[in-house]
């Protein structure tokens, strides 16, 4: 009966590992969510409020919305410039943009050598790459993207 104790071992394995992964991906969601507030903190540092301001808020849902705002004429309220709504669906993170910006798709894939990582177009990608994806078209949208 050892092939039951063996199979059985296996199978609490891969349950662990499995639940490992999932706290890993967690763990770069929340890390990923801090990162953007870090973001909007140096995006105000280099552009003060005045003419326009960047606004950062997580919904109930989960969701992450960050947008950057225009300054109101007189008696106007304001408008939005440009915007993203970020969620979270178990390994894959999806920016969905309010102007004409196609979708962009960042997933946490297993990594060669240690713990989750962040992955797009099938590269593994560091935080900070990451948020500059999501977020370069809303704050430098008047900029050449550069896909390096």
């Amino acid at each position: 009966m050892d092939w039951i104790i063996s199979l059985a071992h296996r199978r609490n394995e891969s349950a662990d590992a499995s639940q490992r992964f999932e706290r890993e991906a967690e763990e770069l969601w929340n890390s990923l969510k801090t990162r953007i507030r870090e973001c909007q903190a140096s995006y105000e540092r280099c552009y003060p409020p005045g003419n326009e301001r960047v606004e950062y808020h997580e919904r109930p849902s989960g969701e992450l919305v960050f947008r950057r705002l225009a300054a109101p004429g007189q008696g106007q309220q304001e408008n939005e410039v440009s915007g993203v709504t970020i969620r979270r669906k178990r390994r894959t993170i999806k920016a969905d943009y309010s102007t004409d910006q196609p979708e962009l798709l960042v997933t946490v894939g297993p990594s060669k050598d240690g713990p989750a990582t962040l992955c797009h177009d099938a590269l593994s990608i560091t935080i900070d790459r990451a948020c500059e994806l999501i977020l370069r078209p809303v704050l430098f949208d008047d900029l050449p993207s550069d896909d390096s």
